[in-house]
């Protein structure tokens, strides 16, 4: 459940009263360590979805003296804060980012050395099992199929240049010489045909599946760069939940209905897991992590 940066502030309003921050984050179950990691794993994210967010951390909100909990978010905000300004932050983000950011899952890139070894592997194998007559034909006449739409392709291309075909025009070009010469040898030399047809089909696939690497790679450093801004991502959050709060209705009615707590009004049981937890946290929290998100958020703008 998305809890956003709302839910990440709010969490660290739970965790003091005018006390020490380690003393009351012991009493909730956790450490000023789990809190920077909540940190930086939420902000790599995009979303600071919080999986910490239990029963016993709503229990320690309960406990608190509504007219501390202004004060308590924003002095606790200032936790985040701090430790987001810090040094150590920006070489632990930047850590956690490089070892999660993801592109499309694809293989491992490869040397020559490996595709070399890949490519004659792969065509021994594929040699063997063009072990009949049979099966020969049968590789023979997926050739029809891939001149077609080679053809085709490079016709659209020919036609409407600016349509992507994911292959260029010589590469297409190239294809069909390559694919009308195998249907030639295989009328001719069949023995030949084998193994012309083998490194044919196998360098299309590790091409292939060197194109996929590249894309992969790519993607994963387009997501780098992207979190790289870390500041962008919090500005857009801390705006997300000051526009989102703004909207809470503190004097909405409840009642209890079986064994849950429900909205009198219909329309404020459709409301966002967000929107009811700033409801549940009371204007007094929700007044200070307003006050904290919106200096922080001014601190965040340029030239501000």
């Amino acid at each position: 459940m998305k809890k956003k940066l709302m839910l990440l502030l709010t969490t660290v309003f739970f965790l003091v009263a005018f006390k020490l921050v380690n003393d009351v984050l012991s009493d909730v179950g956790t450490t000023l360590q789990e809190v920077k990691q909540i940190t930086l794993e939420q902000i790599a994210k995009k979303d600071f979805d919080l999986p910490r967010y239990t029963a016993q951390v709503r229990d320690a909100c309960k406990k608190l003296d509504p007219g501390v909990r202004e004060v308590t978010m924003m002095n606790l905000g200032k936790v985040v804060k701090d430790y987001v300004q810090s040094a150590a932050f920006q070489s632990e983000y930047m850590a956690y980012v490089v070892k999660h950011a993801t592109g499309r899952r694809g293989a491992a890139p490869m040397d020559d050395a490996k595709w070399s070894e890949e490519r004659k592997k792969k065509t021994d194998q594929m040699i063997k099992a063009m072990s009949t007559p049979e099966t020969i034909k049968i590789y023979a006449e997926t050739l029809d199929p891939q001149l077609e739409a080679a053809q085709g392709m490079l016709k659209l291309m020919e036609e409407s240049p600016d349509v992507k075909m994911g292959k260029s025009k010589e590469e297409l070009q190239k294809e069909i010489t390559e694919v009308k010469a195998l249907k030639e040898l295989y009328k001719n030399d069949v023995e030949a045909f084998k193994v012309k047809f083998a490194e044919f089909t196998v360098d299309k696939q590790l091409a292939m599946q060197m194109n996929r690497s590249k894309t992969s790679e790519a993607e994963r450093q387009q997501r780098i760069n992207e979190l790289k801004d870390y500041k962008r991502i919090i500005g857009k959050q801390l705006k997300q939940f000051l526009d989102l709060s703004s909207t809470v209705d503190f004097s909405a009615q409840t009642a209890q209905k079986g064994n849950k707590i429900v909205f009198v009004n219909p329309v404020y049981e459709t409301k966002s897991a967000e929107w009811k937890l700033c409801f549940r946290c009371g204007k007094e929290a929700v007044t200070g992590m307003r006050k904290f998100a919106q200096q922080w958020l001014n601190e965040l703008k340029p030239g501000a």
